[in-house]
């Protein structure tokens, strides 16, 4: 059987305009996960281990590292009714808000300002998890909320969202530390293309995310696809992104 293409799926920061800055630099190249393991692999592990097994190296290849750009420590207490804060008390930090009440008891669900968006020639599931194989410093305070989207079929930004562990405390980013990791659900070679985001794609972003708007709640994600591959938006967003490669 012959080898099929490798699937492309691009990706680029969400910066809806120029009065945001240009907060490129925020945003650096992600890493194949299976290469990070490699650089650290046993000289004698022989083929016993699991990266001689077909599932797990399967994995490790479609799944990619996204990681921190900027050294960010806050302070934050959320238990005193109407004088909650989250302050920064580094020098630098990423800007981030509470923008809906707590998911859970334990503690605060924030969203910092960094989004990404990933987009597919064909439809494809992509799953965005905690880096679970790797060890960032910030998993002692919270966890990057997971997701799953066809993004072959839809159009909206995956944001930053951390569920932190407690109602006070601390919370640390570390520069270069992984923030998340996305898996693209193939079983063939996935390439990563990175493209700039135009007010173009900002336009059908917007009409993504706000789709419960004008469908209606309870939409079901299946039905938004149909919506979005019927109108052929997905034609528009490639032919799109193909002009604005880098």
């Amino acid at each position: 059987m012959a080898k099929l293409p490798p699937l492309v799926v691009y990706w680029a920061p969400v910066i809806s305009s120029s009065e945001d800055g240009e907060w490129n630099m925020l945003y650096p190249e992600p890493t194949r996960l299976w290469e990070s393991i490699m650089k650290d692999k046993n000289p004698a592990r022989g083929s016993t281990t699991y990266t001689s097994c077909p599932a797990a190296v399967h994995q490790f290849k479609n799944t990619f590292v996204f990681k921190n750009a900027l050294e960010s420590i806050y302070s934050y207490d959320f238990t005193q009714p109407g004088a909650e804060y989250m302050q920064p008390t580094s020098s630098t930090y990423l800007s981030c808000e509470l923008t809906r009440p707590p998911a859970v008891l334990t503690g605060p669900t924030i969203d910092f300002k960094l989004k990404y968006v990933f987009f597919a020639e064909e439809p494809v599931t992509a799953t965005f998890t905690p880096p679970i194989f790797s060890k960032p410093k910030y998993f002692q305070y919270a966890s990057v909320v997971p997701g799953k989207m066809d993004i072959g079929s839809w159009f909206r930004p995956y944001t930053l969202e951390m569920q932190l562990w407690d109602s006070k405390g601390t919370l640390t980013l570390e520069d270069d530390e992984p923030l998340f990791y996305i898996d693209v659900n193939t079983d063939r070679e996935v390439t990563l293309k990175r493209f700039k985001m135009t007010s173009n794609l900002i336009a059908i972003i917007d009409h993504c995310t706000k789709s419960t708007d004008w469908m209606g709640r309870g939409t079901p994600l299946v039905e938004r696809y149909r919506k979005f591959r019927a109108s052929r938006t997905n034609d528009l967003v490639l032919q799109e992104i193909k002009n604005n490669l880098l």
